[in-house]
């Protein structure tokens, strides 16, 4: 097979640029795993900064080709009054920037394939989103795996605890993975036999407990048994209870022998923090006093400083936090107006194709990471996964298995 068939074959009267755009996206996550690997070796090489800007401006003009010149005017429009504010405020503008360029992204994607989709056949437009999907999660796979072998790095490197790859956010990669292990399970639950789909969901599993974060476990165990009981028999709802039955009462004697043998470092960095605050600190690991403390600076400012932000790409790693001390009051409507927005009509379309209910689950799990977590909103590395998924489930199909569209 030669390389070029690596790429999107073109649609007939698909523009040479609208082809670029989905060449980039497919190869999204290679370009973070290069810049991941520099900035992780103490190099600052911003290569996934520049490839994203060039993507934003080739985003920028089909979006005016489509006719949606309004919004982006808008777009604009904001991004000139908040780099005004920022300066006069004295705050680093290049930083302010940067952070705020994350969310763009994401508006722009969402706003392209929300226009694209009616000028795509129904199948070439699945084939694409199954494409870039599928190729991501083998990426993330083959970072993840890599630590066993010692290639890589760790996701907790002063604890040297998890895998995370070349990745350098070894914490966004939780929204990313939101998206791609209910995608990954809901896809083998509908093409495979209930053997295969128990297969992939055990490495979904064993993957979220090698990058070794506690958002992405809980997604891993609770989508392994949401998939089939949203989508399966009643037969095959009381196999998954009963499952669920027994892997507790084989995993708990387990369980509590490695948290008293202290020989897996993900149970005692979680057992730490539990003894340190107990729940509170179990759950946000310390991020509620971080907030605690940024926001003293907040409530402290000027009125216009509050309603407008105080810029900085300041982070206490809850997103409705981040967006508050960033982008003021105004982002905070903004910003969650679109989140709202676009999570409302999943949900309103949940009924519209198979797959649009998975979706709406994936998202009720980002909206709680990202008040947990953080590093949702504002992810260069989920936030075109979140854009793809949520306008797949504006593809109408009646059928109880999305792919037989295709």
């Amino acid at each position: 097979m030669g390389i070029s068939k690596l790429f999107f074959p073109r649609i007939n009267g698909e523009s040479k640029i609208s082809l670029l755009i989905w060449n980039m996206l497919l190869y999204w996550l290679v370009v973070d795993s290069i810049t991941g690997y520099f900035l992780n070796s103490g190099i600052l090489l911003p290569i996934s900064q520049a490839y994203k800007l060039f993507l934003l401006i080739l985003l920028f003009s089909q979006i005016i080709r489509q006719g949606s010149g309004l919004g982006l005017s808008f777009i604009i429009i904001y991004i000139i009054i908040y780099s005004i504010h920022i300066i006069i405020i004295n705050e680093p503008i290049s930083e302010s920037l940067i952070h705020l360029s994350k969310i763009l992204l994401t508006i722009t994607l969402y706003i392209y394939f929300r226009n694209t989709i009616p000028t795509y056949p129904k199948a070439s437009y699945i084939k694409r989103m199954d494409k870039i999907l599928s190729i991501s999660f083998i990426i993330v796979s083959i970072n993840i795996c890599s630590g066993i072998i010692g290639i890589g790095f760790h996701t907790y490197p002063d604890e040297k605890i998890g895998f995370k790859g070349f990745f350098y956010a070894g914490n966004e990669m939780g929204g990313l993975l939101a998206v791609l292990i209910p995608y990954i399970l809901y896809k083998a639950f509908k093409t495979r036999k209930l053997s295969s789909y128990i297969c992939t969901a055990i490495y979904c599993i064993i993957l979220s407990i090698l990058l070794a974060t506690k958002s992405v476990i809980i997604i891993s165990l609770v989508t392994a048994f949401f998939i089939p009981w949203l989508y399966g028999t009643k037969k095959i709802r009381f196999y998954i209870i009963l499952t669920l039955i027994l892997l507790a009462i084989i995993s708990i004697p387990y369980i509590i022998l490695l948290i008293d043998s202290q020989e897996f470092d993900l149970f005692v960095r979680l057992t730490y923090s539990y003894n340190k605050g107990g729940l509170s600190s179990l759950i946000f690991s310390s991020r509620d006093e971080f907030w605690i403390n940024k926001s003293t600076e907040f409530f402290n400012s000027n009125t216009l400083i509050q309603i407008l932000g105080l810029g900085g790409n300041r982070t206490v790693e809850m997103d409705q936090f981040d967006t508050l001390l960033n982008y003021g009051y105004l982002g905070v409507v903004l910003i969650y107006s679109f989140y709202i927005y676009i999570f409302y009509l999943t949900w309103k379309k949940r009924n519209y194709n198979s797959y649009s209910r998975t979706v709406t689950y994936s998202n009720i799990m980002l909206l709680g990471m990202s008040i947990i977590a953080g590093h949702i909103l504002f992810s260069s590395m989920a936030g075109m996964y979140i854009s793809l998924n949520n306008n797949i489930s504006l593809i109408f199909n009646k059928k109880n298995n999305f792919f037989s569209i295709i």
